[in-house]
Formats: C-alpha cells, structure tokens, sequence
C-alpha cells in the first residue's frame, strides 16, 4: 500500500515540475517576445531636440547632422531612423479620443511586426 501512495506522490510531483518549467519557458518567450515589440516601436535612444514644452508636437531635429553618419556606421548600432509624429483626436457619435501618430520614413524596417 505505501509503495503505491510513495509512487503516486514521487510521479505527481515530478509531473508539477515539469508543469512549472513549462511555464517558465512560455512566460521568458513572451517576455522576450514583448520586449522587442516595444522597442520596435520605440528606441533603446532617441535623439530629440531639447525644449521642455511636454508635448506631441516635438520641434524637428535636423537629419544632415554630422554624427548621423558615425551612427550609422557604429556596428553596435543595428539602424538609425528618422521619425515624425503628430497629435490627433478621433471622434465617433460617443466619444472623442487623443491619439498620437507616428511617421517613419521608406527606410525603416518594419520586419518585427510580423514574425512566422
């Protein structure tokens, strides 16, 4: 009789291990998974022009800058783009709503969006 509770409990246990590195592993994918999503549509750094007005609408920063070029050719960097963005509001018949656009110019690569 023990040695039937003792094999029930020595194989219920060795199965919630494996449940639980199972999840492990899915939870740091997703994790890994959403990390470049966000950065995708951010940046690890953004240059910007430096005024403190705590708006949407940023002033423009100069792409014909000398240090772009260094940037571009640094092989720690993996691309440098330029990037535009505007505040809207969207209205339908019940509400009004603040958006913020973001423009990126032909050279971008959007590839992170859709990964098979």
């Amino acid at each position: 009789m023990s040695g039937t509770v003792l094999a029930i409990a020595v194989t219920s246990i060795a199965l919630s291990v494996m449940v639980m590195l199972v999840a492990v592993a899915i939870v740091t994918g997703f994790k890994k998974e959403i990390t470049s999503k966000v950065v995708g549509f951010g940046a690890h750094i953004r240059i910007k022009h430096f005024d403190n007005n705590q708006s949407y609408e940023e002033i423009p920063v100069n792409i014909d800058q000398k240090f772009i070029n260094k940037l571009k050719s640094d092989n720690r960097i993996s691309s440098v783009n330029a990037y535009a963005t505007k505040a809207g509001i969207i209205r339908t018949s019940e509400d009004i709503l603040g958006v913020a656009v973001k423009g990126l110019d032909s050279t971008f690569n959007s590839g992170f969006l859709i990964r098979i």
